[in-house]
């Protein structure tokens, strides 16, 4: 060993290890170590060294060891400490590498960090994505569905519309219809109210009407017309009065009837007290010959044991003829209304002044005449969605925390093995892969954004959607809503237009009835018209001229023309029994329409026709030529056939010719002749007023 080497002696404390013993040690605070100043001369060479080694060789007792003490060994940061304390004279100041290892380390661990993040998220929104893809794809076929639908639904509102527009244009043209048909039938009813009124119907199966017209202030009762006179005449008189009427008086045939004659005359003669304002003639007489009473039409009324009612007294009954009064006696019925319906017949003086009940026969006309749900079911097909749409919410992962807490051991670093190379290798490892990660982080940010804007766009579009969802809904809702009450409207006018076919029907049976009943009625028409013409000044109003069934007007009267052949008396007595004489010829007119009816009956046009007797004779006085009501042939109506009248005696009756006739011989103004009124049989023409209605 060289004698210019110098040892020190070492005093090693106790280790210390951790934490504490580094802040010890960067506080300064070494208590328990002592180190050595160490003096380093100039270093032996090889040869030297074995020179002193062999010397030395043998001699290890002489060699002296310092005493060393052992105490703890120093940290790693002692001993970079004391290292650097003694080697490197920059000793205290960290390395300028170390920052930026550490900076390189935390920023690698953030973009690791960031990585993960990123593509956790990423992940997560591509799968939200794919659903808002699919949601979206889902409500592109529901608005597709929805369209169709409405689409449907206005095809059926337009084709609704169409109906309901053409079912109003049916119920207004079925409206006009049935109004003009009311009206026609309102027209009909009131032109031929009286129909109904004198002319109803009496047998419903075959539509019949029967009609019995009475004239004006007449009462119609079982066929029969009765005139209840106001003023008072004799019997006779009030005779020729109802005769001059077209009636004759009253005939009774049955109780039914006499109980209507009394009742209305009890009623008629209520509140009368004296005894000729209750009393009215009747048509019976026995004034030629006593004790055989006849009715006006030469009926015996013993012929009627059923018809009789005379008054039973308690002093006799009646007819007791008296003639207390008149010495001729009592020898004309008279009908004096008491509560016992049955016992009202007095004889009476044929010359008292009473009222009267005139009767005829009602005109009677007979006319037959013939007799004669659309549904719309719709249904609709209503769209639900089933689809329930959430806000996407994206939630970022709470962020972590990295980085190397202070204090932290490191990799420890041997300062003899070139720290400053082996760091610097490190460092760009570290900075390329910082770049690496920050291209990464930066081509996901990009990502992201590009994610971000896709799922902004995708979030607009489904919020659009789901507003158009929302509208097509509504109008979906009010598409239905009208559709209802386009099937309610339907419904409606589909029960109104049945009830208008319906009472179309109706009204056109009941128009076709009216039709079959005009045209009956105005088979009658032209006789309506010439019997029943319109009163002058009228415009509704008419004066009917009627006469019975098989007689002829003319003028106000009515004329019937025999097929049966009697004597002239006979032929009087028919006359009367019908209510009216024989006929009157009052002028050239009247004579020209007998002879016409005449040719006519007989489809004659220059051949002889029968003859029919007139009411005209000679028999009261020869020579003087009355009419059967007293008036005296007028010289200004005279149509005598040649040297007619002759009163020739050599023929059937020596007696002579006293009443006349007439017959066509050519000329209708020389037809009349003479004849026997007794011995020869004619065909006859009775005369009566026509009835006079007003309706």
């Amino acid at each position: 060993m060289s004698s210019d080497a110098l040892y020190s002696t070492v005093d090693f404390s106790k280790k210390n290890h951790g934490k504490r013993a580094a802040d010890k040690t960067s506080a300064g605070k070494e208590d328990d170590v002592t180190y050595a100043t160490v003096k380093f001369g100039e270093a032996p060479s090889r040869q030297e060294q074995q020179a002193a080694s062999s010397s030395t060789a043998g001699k290890e007792d002489d060699v002296t060891y310092a005493a060393v003490k052992f105490g703890e060994a120093p940290s790693l940061h002692q001993q970079q400490a004391a290292s650097s304390s003694t080697a490197d004279p920059t000793a205290g100041k960290a390395p300028p590498y170390r920052w930026a290892a550490l900076f390189l380390a935390g920023l690698c661990a953030l973009s690791v960090a960031s990585i993960i993040f990123l593509t956790v998220y990423i992940s997560n929104f591509r799968t939200k994505n794919l659903e808002l893809q699919s949601q979206y794809s889902e409500l592109e076929k529901n608005l597709t569905n929805i369209s169709a639908t409405v689409s449907n639904f206005r095809t059926k509102n337009l084709k609704l519309q169409s109906q309901y527009s053409e079912l109003e244009r049916n119920l207004t043209n079925i409206s006009a219809t049935v109004f003009t048909l009311e009206k026609n039938y309102s027209i009909i009813s009131e032109k031929y109210s009286a129909l109904d009124q004198y002319c109803p119907v009496t047998d419903t199966s075959s539509k019949e009407r029967v009609c019995e017209a009475c004239p004006q202030n007449w009462d119609l009762f079982n066929g029969k017309c009765y005139y209840f006179s106001t003023d008072r005449m004799n019997w006779t008189s009030s005779r020729d009065n109802c005769t001059s009427l077209g009636g004759h008086l009253v005939i009774i045939e049955s109780d039914v009837e006499q109980r209507f004659l009394s009742d209305k005359a009890l009623i008629i003669t209520q509140g009368a007290y004296r005894y000729e304002e209750k009393s009215y003639w009747i048509g019976l007489t026995d004034a030629v010959t006593e004790g055989t009473w006849l009715w006006v039409d030469g009926t015996p009324l013993i012929g009627n044991v059923q018809a009789k009612f005379w008054v039973t007294r308690s002093d006799g009954k009646e007819p007791d003829d008296y003639n207390g009064e008149d010495p001729s006696g009592e020898d004309c019925a008279q009908l004096q209304p008491k509560r016992n319906s049955y016992e009202t017949w007095f004889d009476s003086s044929c010359k008292n002044l009473y009222k009267r009940i005139c009767e005829t026969k009602a005109l009677i006309f007979r006319c037959v005449s013939g007799s004669s749900q659309t549904a719309l079911a719709m249904e609709m097909d209503s769209y639900e969605s089933d689809h329930d749409y959430e806000n996407v919410d994206i939630k970022q992962p709470p962020s972590s925390r990295a980085g190397a807490q202070h204090g932290e051991s490191a990799a420890p670093v041997d300062s003899s093995d070139r720290p400053a190379a082996s760091c610097g290798w490190a460092v760009w490892l570290l900075i390329a892969l910082s770049c690496l990660l920050l291209a990464a982080s930066l081509a996901l940010g990009v990502l992201y954004f590009r994610l971000s804007e896709s799922h902004s766009g995708l979030l607009g579009e489904s919020s659009r959607l789901s507003e158009s969802h929302s509208g097509l809904l509504g109008g979906y809702s009010r598409l239905n809503d009208t559709l209802s009450e386009l099937q309610r409207n339907y419904s409606r006018l589909s029960e109104s237009h049945s009830q208008l076919q319906r009472n179309y029907g109706r009204v056109q049976d009941e128009n076709s009835d009216m039709k079959k009943k005009n045209a009956a009625v105005c088979v009658k028409s032209s006789t309506l018209d010439l019997q029943c013409p319109l009163k002058e000044g009228s415009s509704k109003e008419r004066v009917c001229k009627a006469c019975p069934v098989n007689w002829v007007e003319s003028n106000g009267k009515c004329y019937y023309f025999s097929t049966d052949k009697m004597d002239w008396h006979s032929s009087r007595a028919s006359c009367v029994s019908m209510g009216a004489d024989l006929v009157i010829i009052e002028s050239e007119e009247e004579q020209r329409f007998l002879l016409e009816n005449i040719k006519r009956e007989h489809l004659l046009e220059h051949s002889k026709s029968d003859d029919y007797w007139i009411g005209l004779t000679d028999a009261v006085t020869e020579g003087v030529w009355l009419w059967v009501d007293g008036t005296p042939l007028n010289d200004k109506a005279k149509f005598w056939y040649g040297n007619e009248p002759d009163d020739w005696k050599g023929g059937v009756d020596s007696s002579g010719e006293d009443c006349a006739h007439l017959a066509y011989w050519g000329d209708p103004l020389k037809d009349w002749l003479d004849g026997s009124c007794s011995m020869i049989q004619y065909t006859r023409i009775c005369e009566t007023m026509a009835v006079i209605i007003h309706i």
